[in-house]
Order: C-alpha cells, then sequence, then structure tokens
C-alpha cells in the first residue's frame, strides 16, 4: 500500500501562516507562559549559558547543561543580536514556529490539509506545549527539533535530492540528543520511518538512508565540537550527558515512593486517552487494511512504542512519567498520532478548515490562557481534563459540524484544567515578566561584582524575594557559587552541617531586603580571619519587591602594624617542578609559566618562606589565567599541603588568596601548579604574593 503524495504547493499557503502566527496572539493574550517560573532551578541555569556562552563554558567545566550545546548556542546568538527581553521573545517564538510549521508540513504531506491545521492549532493549544517551549528548559527546544527532523524525512521521501535533505534530517535529530540524550530513545522510530514510513522503500534506499542519516548527526556533532573545542580544548562535549545520564537510572531522588502522583499529574491525561485511541486504531488498520494510510499507521506505532519505552523506565526506577519536563516528549508522537487517527479513521463529512471550525480551533488554543480567568486553583487532577477529553472524543466520532465544534469545546475545557496556575497565573507575587528582569540584573552585577565570573552568591531564601534569590544563583549553576541560603550564616542545602568556605580573594553578591545586612555579614567574616570590603550596592527592583545587591570582597584581617612578608616573582624561577618554561615578565613583577601537558602538576616553587610555627596567615596574590588552568597550594618543610585553591579550564584575572596555619613547620614554600580535568598545557602567570600575619583572636588560636 503506498500513499499518494501531495504534489508541492506553489501558492501561499494561508494555514501554515495562521499555524505560525498562532504563539504569537497566544503570547498576546497570555505572555506568562513565554517566561520561566522563578520557583523553577534548572531552567536558569540555561539563562545563564545564553548571556555568557563561553564563560560559562570555561567556568563551569564537564556539567552536562554546558554539553547540550544545541540548544544554548543558538539561545546565545540571539540574545548576542537582541536586548534579553526581546532576546526570550524572539527564541522562544522561534521554537514554537520551528515545531508547529514542521508539524503541519509533515501532516498536510501525509494526511489532509483540513487534518493537518486541526491538528496543528490543537498542538499549539496544548497547555504543555506552550510550558515546554515557553521556559528556557531544554524539552521545548528537543521536541522543535524532532518535529523538524520527521518534516524533513517526509519531505525527503517526495523530492529528487533525497539524500540531501535525509542528512539534514540526521542533523535535526543530532541536535535533539544534544539537547538530551533522552531523544536517543526515538532514534530506531526516526531511522525506520525514513526508510519504511512514508513509502515503500527500493533495496538501495534500504541499505543507504540510514548511513546517509547518520552522516549528517555526525557532521552536526563535528561542527558543535569543534566549537567547543575552540573554547576550553575539549572535544568530546557530549560525554558528561552520557555519563549523567545513567546516574539518573539509579536510585533516582525524583522518584516517588507510590503511585498516588498519578491522580495529580494532568499531563498524563492527554496520553492516557489517546493511547487507548491508539491501540483501537491500530486494531482496526491490522483487520481493514484499506482504512489506514503507511503514515498513519506508523505514527501510531510509533506512539505506542515511545510510550511503552517510558512505562519500563517508570517501572525500572526512572520517573520519566512523574515530570512534566520529561512526560513532555510525548507531544510531538502524541499529535502526529492523532493526526492519523483522525485522518484515518473520523467519517470526512465536515472540512476541519473551514472558517467556522477554524476560528473554533484558534479559539480553544487561546481563549483558555485569558489572563481574566488567573488560574488561581492550584489542584492539580488527571480526572478532570480525562474527562473533558473523552466527552472530546465521543463528538468528534460524529463527524459533523455540530459534534466538532462540541469537541473543540471539550478540548478547550481540558486545556483549562490542565493550565498550571505557575505557568499561566497573574496571581503571584512577583510577576514573572518582572522576575525575569531582575534576574537578567543580577547577571550583569555578577560581571560587575568579578570579570572573571566567579562572584558568589549569598542570600536568605525565606525573604519575600527568596526564590528571585535562588534563580539569580542558577544562572550561575546554584550550588557551583554558593555561599550560603540562610543568610548570614553559611550552610547551604548540600552542606547543612558543615558550613561552606570563605576565601580570601572571593567576591560575593549579597542579595537582602535586610537594612543591617553588612554588620552581620561583617560578623560572620571576622571569626574567619577574614574583613569585608564593599565594593558597591545597587537597588533591583521586582515588581513590588525590592532588595538591594551588594558586591563584597574578602580580605585577610592582619595583625595591625605588623609589615607582611613579600614574595618576589623571581624565587619561582629557581626551583622549577615539570613546567615547560617559567620566565620574568618584563619589570620582574610577575612570573609566567608555560606547564607541561598535565592534569595537577607541580610547576614551580618558591624558595622556602620564614613563619612562625602554630601561627595563622593569609597569602595574597593577583593572578591571570591565559588558557587552561592554574592551581595554588602553601606546602610546609616536608612538602605536605597546608592549603591550596585550584582555578580549572577558566580565562580569569582576578586577587586572590588562602588562608593557612603554618603548625610546626618554620617555612613554607608557595606551589603553583596546574589544573585541568584532563592532560593540556596551562598558560598562567602570577604577581604581588604577599604573606599576612593573621589576628590570631579571630582565627581562634
Amino acid at each position: 500500500m503506498r500513499p499518494a503524495l501531495a504534489v508541492p504547493a506553489r501558492r501561499v499557503d494561508a494555514r501554515l501562516l495562521i499555524v505560525c502566527a498562532l504563539p504569537v496572539l497566544q503570547a498576546a493574550v497570555n505572555h506568562n507562559w513565554i517566561f520561566t517560573s522563578e520557583g523553577d532551578l534548572d531552567p536558569w541555569i540555561y539563562l545563564g549559558y545564553f548571556t555568557d556562552l563561553t564563560g560559562h563554558l570555561r567556568n563551569f567545566p564537564h556539567t552536562y547543561y554546558g554539553s547540550r550545546l544545541a540548544w544554548v548556542v543558538p539561545g546565545a546568538i540571539v540574545y548576542r543580536i537582541f536586548t534579553p527581553v526581546l532576546a526570550n521573545y524572539v527564541l522562544h517564538l522561534s521554537v514554537c514556529v520551528v515545531a508547529l510549521a514542521s508539524l503541519y508540513l509533515t501532516l498536510r504531506w501525509t494526511t489532509r490539509r483540513d487534518v493537518a491545521f486541526l491538528a496543528t492549532v490543537l498542538a499549539a493549544g496544548y497547555p504543555y506545549f506552550l510550558w515546554s517551549t515557553g521556559w528556557d528548559y531544554v524539552d521545548g527546544a528537543g521536541i522543535a527539533y524532532y518535529l523538524l527532523t520527521m518534516c524533513l524525512l517526509t519531505y525527503a521521501a517526495r523530492r529528487g535530492r533525497r539524500a540531501f535533505f535525509v542528512g539534514l534530517a540526521g542533523a535535526a535529530f543530532a541536535c535533539a540528543v544534544h539537547t538530551n540524550v533522552t531523544w536517543l530513545f526515538f532514534a530506531p522510530m526516526v531511522i525506520a520511518y525514513a526508510v519504511f514510513g512514508v513509502e515503500r522503500p527500493t533495496w538501495r534506499a534500504t541499505a543507504t538512508i540510514p548511513f546517509v542519516f547518520a552522516a549528517g548527526g555526525v557532521a552536526l556533532t563535528t561542527i558543535l565540537a569543534a566549537f567547543n573545542a575552540s573554547v576550553t580544548g575539549e572535544w568530546l562535549f557530549f560525554l558528561p550527558s552520557f555519563s549523567t545520564g545513567p546516574a539518573f537510572t539509579r536510585d533516582n531522588p525524583w522518584k516517588a515512593v507510590d503511585y498516588t502522583w498519578i491522580s495529580r499529574a494532568p499531563w498524563l491525561a492527554g496520553p492516557a486517552i489517546v493511547s487507548i485511541l491508539t491501540i483501537g486504531f491500530l486494531v482496526r488498520a491490522v483487520r481493514r487494511p484499506d482504512t489506514s494510510n503507511r503514515p498513519s499507521v506508523f505514527f501510531a506505532s510509533q506512539y505506542l512504542a515511545v510510550l511503552a519505552i517510558f512505562v519500563i523506565f517508570e517501572l525500572g526506577g526512572v520517573p520519566l512519567l512523574e515530570l512534566q519536563a520529561y512526560a513532555s516528549y510525548f507531544i510531538p508522537v502524541m499529535a502526529l498520532a492523532c493526526a492519523g487517527i483522525i485522518h484515518s479513521a473520523v467519517p470526512r463529512r465536515v472540512a476541519f478548515d473551514s472558517p467556522v471550525l477554524a476560528i473554533a480551533a484558534i479559539g480553544a488554543a487561546t481563549i483558555p490562557y485569558f489572563g481574566q480567568f488567573h488560574h488561581a486553583d492550584p489542584f492539580l487532577s488527571f480526572a478532570r481534563p480525562a474527562a473533558c477529553l473523552i466527552v472530546a472524543c465521543v463528538a468528534l466520532a460524529f463527524g459533523n459540524m455540530p459534534s466538532t465544534l462540541v469537541f473543540l469545546a471539550a478540548v478547550a475545557a481540558a486545556n483549562f484544567q490542565m493550565a498550571e496556575p505557575r505557568v499561566f497565573s497573574d496571581n503571584r507575587a512577583i510577576l514573572k515578566s518582572a522576575a525575569f528582569r531582575a534576574v537578567v540584573d543580577t547577571i550583569a552585577g555578577v560581571r560587575a561584582c568579578d570579570p572573571s565570573g566567579d562572584a558568589r552568591f549569598w542570600y536568605d531564601v525565606t525573604e519575600p524575594a527568596g526564590s528571585l534569590f535562588r534563580a539569580s544563583a542558577s544562572t550561575q549553576l546554584w550550588m557551583y557559587r554558593l555561599v550560603g541560603e540562610a543568610f548570614p550564616s553559611l550552610t547551604t542545602p548540600a552542606s547543612a552541617s558543615v558550613p561552606s568556605s570563605l576565601d580570601m580573594g572571593d567576591r560575593a553578591l549579597i542579595m537582602s531586603g535586610q537594612r543591617d545586612r553588612w554588620r552581620l555579614a561583617s560578623e560572620t567574616a571576622r571569626p574567619r580571619a577574614l574583613q569585608m570590603d564593599r565594593l558597591w550596592s545597587r537597588p533591583v527592583s521586582a515588581g513590588p519587591l525590592g532588595f538591594e545587591m551588594t558586591c563584597v570582597r574578602f580580605a585577610p584581617s592582619h595583625v595591625d602594624g605588623e609589615a607582611p612578608t613579600a614574595v618576589s616573582a623571581d624565587q619561582f624561577t629557581r626551583s622549577v617542578a615539570a613546567a615547560s618554561a617559567v620566565s620574568l615578565a618584563p619589570g620582574g613583577q610577575s612570573v609566567r609559566v608555560r606547564t607541561n601537558r598535565s592534569t595537577y602538576d607541580w610547576q614551580a616553587l618558591s624558595d622556602p618562606i620564614p613563619v612562625k610555627p602554630g601561627e595563622d596567615y593569609a597569602a595574597s596574590f593577583t593572578m591571570t589565567i591565559e588558557q587552561g588552568g592554574m592551581g595554588v597550594a602553601v606546602v610546609d618543610d616536608r612538602s605536605e599541603v597546608l592549603a591550596a585553591r585550584n582555578w580549572c579550564m577558566q580565562k580569569a584575572e582576578r586577587e586572590a588568596g588562602l588562608v593557612f596555619h603554618a603548625g610546626r613547620t618554620p617555612t613554607i614554600r608557595i606551589v603553583l601548579s596546574n589544573c585541568s580535568p584532563a592532560r593540556r598545557v596551562s598558560l598562567f602567570s602570577v604577581k604581588d604574593f604577599t604573606i599576612w600575619h593573621l589576628h590570631s583572636d579571630s582565627t581562634g588560636s
């Protein structure tokens, strides 16, 4: 059975224009969905990459966030061109348009135009589609890339340059995988569609298509790898995604202890109803093959295959169905399956793209999100939207104009029931658009506080703007740059019993509405032999909530009247360890080190420096990293490490330091080392090395 594929239309398709304009209309009706909620964490991380891609790739090496280049690179390009608020709109509306246009064209070429229009408009109005494409998490980008893959494969079957479009499809699918490796589950179905889904293949097509598809994916991956290598020196950028994924299959912290969560999972209502319809459709297709075309059968089979994979993983302890962000992967395959069912099984008594039904469908995709409804009910229910969808299915089965209007009204009711308040509601302490602007202000504050991007965050998450503070910290990968979330305490969610460390040279952004925040922070730093220098302070507005963002620098609290010990740069040229080259810069004020190819090898040591045994000291210096990373350690006369700090894989120029206790040693030495997770050559320079004797009462000695 070979379907008749339509000849490409030469006229402008008005339906396609409506589909592309629909997300703009939805954003005009309710713009909340196109901003990330301040209570989320991971999506804000990607905003940090959008606004400072190369800095994040260097400062946070080998994280799976940074390995998702197919999402963060386009985002960074858009944010480079436009202002942040406009960039947010352009980026997410573009994702919507790519996804919806790809879905519509795929269905137009495999079903009927009216079916393609109806299914695409309903997909656009699905609240979890808007959620996925509207926040900064990766699932929306993956949906768009997958639908683009299916569109290109469908087009390839009807054009002469088939290999070219199959290769492009492979590149698009590789982009999906490089947003989240979960898309690899779809790979067998996508390749099967490329070979068998649209038409009966020749033996030559069967043999060559998978290789051409893979070649496109390899080419795209190579391009991303070359970019990553130009920034970090690492080619295998995707390894963190593949190494992190298996870790979540064991003792996943998000896995519920029972299955009562299903009753509070409205995101599963649609997939559950569609799975029942799909099974019935496939049974009918087996009994009466003449009633269904090949693509429709494939779409239905693909949907059940994906559902089975997710259910198996859920039963195995991986919460793919419990989390909306992963259940959203059903959206594209569900939309394709629904269209195939409507095309093959629903009576053809009405045109779904007639003016009346087109307006009604657009209403079902927009009216549930009008701001006047506020979506104030926080109760999440599986049963309520499922009941609405059952009514919709029964109505559609009649196949006439009145029943189709009832179908669309029931779908609108289901959309309203599934529209979660935290995504669509204005009824919140901080408007989502205001929260976005405030977070963008703090991102600028990070760079103003520390140009190297190492500024840390210190705040009290229980303050009225606490969720906004956490969102701001998340743009710098949260725990990676966290001083504490219970200001002025140094405790973090990961260190409730052991406080986080403060080191001299560190800079921090204190975000707080407390008037005495300066006194509280100083009292926390004093017992650690540190004093705080306030560099600047500025207000941040977040709608009705405002707070101060203060940049501080931690300096040693040294003994008054006692001169520090200066460590001259030439000392490091007399005791070279593994360094390829150690030289003095012109003027002799700084020492420049080119390391050997290593990870953490010692490169050069200072001459012995006399200290008082049992006393506390601080070493301060200014460092510049040109490539790779560096470390500084203080060792005693037996080469035992007394203190050490490392700055791996980042370009930086900053003041830094470390505090150490001399113990029984009468002398210490300063060690300059390489710092890289993988073997590489680093290049750095250090100047203004100074040893300070600290207040004994401050350190408790």
